[in-house]
């Protein structure tokens, strides 16, 4: 920027030359009264839980359905209910 320039000037009278006394101690303060207000990782963890893991439920079920769904007919293996998992001894369904 050249001298001449108004935004200039003005920047250079606005401008302050240091800090007013007592502002580090006044930036210190309202940092630790921010840690304070916010509360300690024991005190925060727990809400951040409830909130997250009925989303994380969700959508693990969401993965758990699409992957049952998409498997069903796949490769052409035969199907298995309940009932042909819980047969001890009969092995004339069983896989090649």
């Amino acid at each position: 920027m050249s001298p001449d320039d108004p935004i200039a000037e003005l920047l250079g009278t606005s401008r302050a030359d240091a800090f007013a006394p007592g502002f580090a101690d006044r930036v210190a303060r309202r940092v630790a009264a921010d840690r304070r207000a916010r509360g300690s990782v024991a005190t925060v963890l727990p809400g951040q839980f409830r909130r997250i893991v009925p989303a994380l439920v969700a959508a693990s079920l969401a993965l758990a359905v699409a992957n049952w769904w998409s498997g069903r007919d796949a490769a052409g293996l035969p199907r298995v209910t309940l009932a042909d998992a819980l047969t001890v001894g009969d092995t004339s369904g069983s896989l090649p």
